[in-house]
């Protein structure tokens, strides 16, 4: 009987992307200001170097609305489009802002309207659980350095326990010299991705040109 501590063959393998939470690491390490990754290469590569299985792609993010950000709105709305032509499952949220206040050494005030995702992280979480308790895979590839999620890996960890097998839980994200945050989540196997790594798991479709295109119709 295989050990319940090897890693099972095959193995297979689940992807969950935090979308912002990537965007912003490539940003820091690489200095990309738009979300290039493709989803698909991304776990290919990652499930390659982990001899795994890939079985199913998850991607999370916040869209922004269109009479806030029409540029972001129609970036992410067409990325969305793509990925989901191609399997991925997409869950999206709105974008909530709020004002916060700031005060200011002369004594003033300084009002800025921040952009916050709600309920990312929740529901990263819950699929992380439910899938592991439903067995449905062996290695969880999470592309996020977000500690939030801790609680939930340790509670795949216990479901592993329970039903007597081999889970594992990995946080990629990209890394360089310039990453201020080089930290996976925490009792996770850390895998950082490097620039020429990244560069290869590119969506070369031009979203850009024609986020601004839908942009500038909506103003006229």
């Amino acid at each position: 009987m295989r050990s319940m501590m090897s890693q099972p063959d095959p193995c297979r393998a689940v992807v969950f992307i935090d979308g912002q939470n990537l965007t912003k690491s490539a940003e820091r390490a690489f200095g990309h200001k738009h979300p290039l990754f493709d989803p698909f290469k991304l776990g290919a590569f990652v499930c390659h170097q982990r001899a795994c299985r890939l079985e199913d792609i998850l991607f999370y993010s916040g869209i922004p609305p269109i009479d806030r950000e029409p540029f972001w709105h129609h970036f992410w709305s067409k990325k969305k489009t793509q990925m989901q032509r191609r399997g991925v499952v997409c869950k999206t949220r709105p974008v909530n802002y709020r004002v916060h206040v700031e005060k200011l050494d002369d004594g003033t005030f300084n009002r800025r309207t921040i952009a916050e995702e709600k309920g990312i992280d929740v529901s990263i979480a819950v699929d992380l659980i439910s899938l592991a308790y439903q067995n449905k895979y062996d290695m969880a590839i999470v592309f996020s350095q977000d500690q939030d999620l801790c609680p939930a890996v340790e509670e795949v960890k216990r479901i592993a326990k329970s039903q007597s097998r081999w889970i594992k839980v990995v946080s990629a994200f990209p890394v360089s010299d310039r990453s201020e945050n080089r930290l996976g989540i925490r009792d996770t196997d850390w895998f950082q991705i490097e620039e020429l790594e990244y560069n290869q798991c590119l969506d070369h479709y031009d979203y850009a040109s024609r986020a601004a295109e839908d942009a500038r119709k909506a103003r006229r």
